[in-house]
């Protein structure tokens, strides 16, 4: 559903584009309008709420839906979904319906967070395709009673491998660091790693505060394109 246009106006004549607002700032509870043409109504206008954020619902490898209640049905799709100040926060993508034989809406739709969605159409522009950043390692969800013994609550993202020669070996990251935090904000989950990391461009610099033993470290790690793995062993 994302693309990117450019487009020539003619002389006198300015588009003046929607203002992208931030879906990390998204709540549980806020209000949020979904603008598109179900069943080819052009223009429709539908008001729910957000239902919950960082949702997976096991179609590709990385998801991380904005749920909404607001009623979208096919033709929503690539259409915006909206706060109340009037900004993109999502771009509404998918249904979940009660069957095969009622695709109609049940209030359970989903939406691509506007950060994301930004970041692949940079990718585009800059790029002629989506590179996604990657830092080379393999992390892996911490034991809830390994995180209450050994970070004392703190939650992490254990480094369970680190891949030779990629940006996070170069910069230092070590097996059985703990990444605590991603440009200052805590992650608690492989998924919100993944999602920090994702909002970036590829050769950005991205800030890892790091728990290794006793100490706390802060490293910088520049990003890479993500390997095609598909075919590999």
């Amino acid at each position: 559903d994302l693309a990117v246009l450019k487009i020539d106006a003619p002389a006198g004549v300015e588009f003046v584009p929607a203002e992208a607002g931030d879906s990390d700032r998204l709540r549980v509870g806020e209000f949020v309008i979904a603008i598109g043409s179900p069943f080819s109504l052009q223009s429709s206008v539908t008001l729910g709420i957000v239902s919950q954020k960082g949702r997976s619902i096991g179609l590709l490898p990385y998801e991380d839906f904005i749920q909404t209640d607001a009623p979208i049905n096919p033709g929503n799709s690539g259409g915006p979904l909206i706060d109340v100040d009037g900004k993109v926060v999502g771009i509404n993508s998918l249904i979940q319906t009660a069957g095969p034989y009622s695709q109609g809406n049940i209030g359970i739709g989903f939406a691509v967070p506007i950060n994301l969605a930004m970041s692949v159409a940079n990718s585009i522009i800059r790029y002629g395709k989506v590179e996604r950043p990657w830092i080379g390692i393999l992390p892996e969800n911490m034991d809830p009673a390994v995180i209450r013994g050994m970070l004392g609550g703190e939650h992490g993202v254990l480094v369970a491998r680190v891949l030779d020669g990629t940006p996070a070996e170069k910069s230092g990251l070590k097996e059985g660091d703990v990444i605590v935090k991603v440009d200052g904000k805590p992650v608690k989950s492989v998924r919100e790693l993944q999602r920090a990391i994702l909002e970036h461009s590829v050769g950005d610099v991205v800030e890892l505060r790091v728990r290794r033993g006793d100490q706390r470290v802060t490293l910088k790690v520049k990003t890479a394109p993500m390997p095609d793995f598909r075919g590999r062993r």
